[in-house]
């Protein structure tokens, strides 16, 4: 094995992007007193273990002869381990972040080509080196959004200052040729504001498809099945479909209904009076894919072809079929609002 490739992969194992990621290395690192990590552990990481074959004198003897080589730490022979030279304060944890907030912005929208080692070039200076931690990354590992960490804080108040950005966006010239590095600027803090805002909304919507994965097909009038809550119009349109279908046999039972539809996520059947249209039933599905997977196989005849030209789906410009008349409480006010969003938005499809 070439000596060189294990050099590589300590040096790697002691940078900022690894100790960013890698909390287990971490966390010997935070519990040394002098930043170091013995020998004996660092041969439990499996590559390294099997680079020297689990000898480790082997590892001694090249750490001894390229210790010059690494760039992140050092080799001590008498203690038989490896130190981090780099300041442990780059490393984003958690209470890092806490700590130094003062000194941090977040990045997004950053040039196609954006790397970590183009980043530290065009934001580091002679006295303020900055780190970096790739939030989301693109193709061919490039950043798209990152945070940026400096040694100081009076850098980021510049970068933040009205003069640096305009509406957000920050723009510095680079180089001799004065190429133009643009991209999307926040503070650390309002960077934590989104993050919440994203958490939050993303633990609702969790929410509330596990409450809707629950729910059960019910031939109660009384009890719908449908959970609306505060939502927007807009999104109880976009969330469920209804279709309605006629033609069906008059005393099908719900329960055949319901095994008919199971594979569809259908959350509600609805059977309209027999005075009024009989055969009909209202169906309600969890999602859009659902609904126009039952449709392509209706196309496809690959289900009861009677059901093909007497299937309507009830976007806005067939909803107002839908007669709000002695229907069980929680699905005439879906329909009420359904319809107010048509009213309102004038939405020729949904």
């Amino acid at each position: 094995m070439d000596p060189q490739i294990i050099i590589r992969q300590i040096d790697y194992y002691f940078s900022d992007f690894n100790l960013q990621q890698n909390k287990y290395l971490r966390t010997f690192l935070d519990s040394s007193e002098n930043n170091a990590i013995t020998i004996e552990h660092i041969l439990k990481f499996k590559k390294i273990n099997f680079y020297v074959d689990g000898d480790s004198q082997k590892l001694i003897s090249i750490l001894n002869q390229f210790n010059n080589q690494l760039q992140y730490c050092e080799f001590n022979a008498e203690t038989e381990s490896l130190r981090r030279l780099v300041n442990k304060q780059f490393v984003f944890d958690k209470k890092f972040l806490r700590k130094h907030s003062d000194r941090i912005i977040y990045l997004s929208k950053l040039p196609i080509d954006a790397t970590i080692d183009k980043i530290q070039h065009w934001l580091s200076t002679d006295t303020n080196r900055c780190s970096v931690y790739a939030i989301k990354r693109g193709l061919n590992d490039t950043i798209l959004t990152a945070l940026i960490a400096y040694e100081k804080k009076d850098i980021v108040e510049e970068l933040l200052s009205n003069k640096a950005t305009k509406n957000g966006w920050l723009k510095l010239k680079i180089g001799k040729k004065s190429e133009t590095f643009k991209c999307k600027v926040k503070s650390y803090l309002e960077y934590e504001k989104i993050k919440m805002k994203r958490r939050r909304k993303c633990r609702k919507l969790r929410d509330l498809s596990k409450e809707l994965a629950n729910l059960s097909i019910s031939d109660k009038s009384n009890d719908s099945g449908i959970v609306l809550g505060r939502e927007s119009n807009q999104r109880i349109v976009k969330r469920t479909l209804l279709l309605k279908c006629s033609q069906l046999t008059n005393d099908l039972k719900i329960d055949d209904i319901k095994s008919c539809f199971k594979e569809f996520n259908v959350i509600y059947v609805y059977k309209i009076s027999k005075d009024v249209d009989p055969g009909s039933y209202f169906i309600l599905f969890l999602n859009r894919s659902s609904i126009k997977r039952f449709i392509q196989m209706l196309d496809n005849e690959t289900i009861n072809i009677n059901l093909k030209d007497t299937t309507l789906e009830l976007n806005s410009k067939h909803f107002n079929v839908v007669e709000v008349n002695n229907l069980p409480s929680k699905f005439e006010l879906y329909v009420k609002r359904v319809k107010a969003f048509f009213r309102k938005r004038n939405i020729s499809s949904c």
